[in-house]
């Protein structure tokens, strides 16, 4: 080895050495600061890349989980009113009953058509006034809907035997052209190659009957009234040579329940209104069964006929309040997986970001204890030119 003053090779090692424990220490200092095993890319640059993904999918989840608990929220607001509107058609067919009894003249049933009319103001104003967060929940705007295209009208009887009194394609595909065909037999309802035939025989409606005729493999339906009866062979004739069009669904309210995209549940909030212009047919007849309630003379016999469209109205905010239902358990259920897979994904973004605090403690400690031994070695080398120069003394 040469013995220099010029150059104290064992110094600048030992230099080096230091910087090298030094930076250690830092490192293992700022990881445990932070918590982070990644403190920046250079620590881990494809672990890096990897959590920050897993980051954006535990945000997204969580996020999720909460829209589906405020989803939750509102699907439970508009089953809570039709809970109230529930009570309020149980005792308006209570009162249906009372006056179908000739106990009662008509002054007394024009007192029970008094709070009749109360108890239909107060469905019809639980019907605008539920909402949630300014969004309607019982009026219908939030339904999703298919419409037929054309009237009843244009779909209507040509005989005075009878005549379609509604249309439903609420289950149909949307923009489909559906067409009907009298087979002689029977009406034919076809679309894109899938045809399915009602007989006349099962279209017969009785005197003063209504009849609901359904093409369960399309998912339309057609209701049909007679003052008269018919086989069903005027049906199948008359409408045998028309057409119903479906037009697209509304948009219904749209629960984003993922952390991707399209990954959504939907819910129709639906029209308990009781009017004659819009909603479900079912609370169409019950207006139409008050109005003859109401007009004139009450009689005994107007009574009888509103229990039986008061059973339909009651059946229909069943069906509704079942619906809301199973969309509340089905998000429930999204929502505690949501929670389950951004815990097990949080464990595994821990496992790549996260500190192991034991290992890097003692990563700590012996960096320090290097740090300290090069220091000490570091002022031992600094004291070498000193002894070339004691040759010279």
């Amino acid at each position: 080895m040469v013995m220099s003053i010029a150059n104290n090779v064992a110094s600048i090692n030992a230099q080096r050495s230091l910087g090298k424990a030094a930076g250690a220490l830092q490192g293992s200092m700022g990881k445990l600061s932070s918590g982070s095993r990644i403190t920046n890319a250079s620590d881990d640059a494809a672990g890096l890349a990897i959590s920050e993904k897993l980051r954006g999918e535990i945000k997204g989840l969580n996020q999720a989980a909460r829209n589906g608990q405020n989803a939750i929220s509102m699907v439970q607001t508009a089953e809570g009113a039709l809970e109230e509107v529930h009570g309020m058609l149980q005792r308006m067919r209570e009162l249906a009953v009372q006056g179908s009894n000739d106990t009662l003249d008509d002054t007394d049933r024009e007192f029970i058509n008094v709070e009749m009319k109360e108890l239909r103001d107060q469905i019809n104003s639980v019907s605008t006034s539920t909402e949630f967060n300014g969004k309607k929940l019982a009026n219908g705007n939030l339904e999703s809907t298919l419409v037929a295209a054309g009237s009843t009208t244009e779909l209507g009887m040509a005989t005075a035997n009878a005549s379609v009194v509604g249309i439903d394609v609420s289950n149909a595909a949307g923009n489909t052209t559906f067409t009907f065909t009298d087979t002689g037999t029977g009406l034919q309802l076809a679309t894109g190659g899938i045809i399915q035939e009602i007989s006349d025989a099962d279209m017969t409606i009785g005197v003063d009957g209504q009849k609901t005729i359904t093409w369960d493999t399309h998912g339309v339906s057609l209701t049909f009234a007679s003052a008269l009866g018919d086989d069903g062979s005027d049906i199948a004739a008359v409408l045998g040579t028309k057409t119903i069009v479906t037009a697209a669904a509304n948009a219904s309210a749209t629960f984003h329940t993922g952390a991707d995209k399209a990954q959504t549940i939907s819910v129709d909030f639906k029209n308990v209104e009781i009017n004659s212009g819009a909603g479900d047919a079912r609370m169409q007849q019950v207006h139409t069964g008050l109005a003859a309630f109401e007009g004139g003379t009450a009689t005994r016999a107007e009574a009888e006929d509103l229990i039986e469209d008061l059973d339909a109205a009651i059946e229909y905010i069943s069906e509704t309040r079942a619906g809301y239902g199973a969309s509340q358990n089905r998000l429930e259920s999204a929502v505690s997986n949501l929670q389950q897979t951004a815990e097990n994904l949080t464990g595994a973004e821990s496992r790549i970001r996260d500190v192991d605090v034991a290992a890097e403690s003692a990563e700590m400690a012996r960096a320090a204890v290097m740090q300290q031994a090069a220091v000490s070695v570091l002022a031992q080398a600094n004291q070498q030119p000193n002894l070339a120069l004691k040759l010279l003394s």
